[in-house]
């Protein structure tokens, strides 16, 4: 093997399922965090 072959290394499903995992990371921390008061996603507020 030299250096010049390419690979795709773990193939097109696992890429996929850690993109998804990646996506959903960044989706629940987004609710969860500081964006959710910005973005007024906050399920505590009483005040629609």
């Amino acid at each position: 093997m030299e250096l010049s072959d390419s690979e795709i290394i773990g193939g097109i499903l696992p890429n996929f399922a850690a993109f998804v995992l990646f996506c959903l990371l960044i989706i629940f921390f987004a609710r969860t965090g500081r964006m959710a008061k910005m973005f007024g996603w906050n399920k505590n507020d009483k005040n629609p």
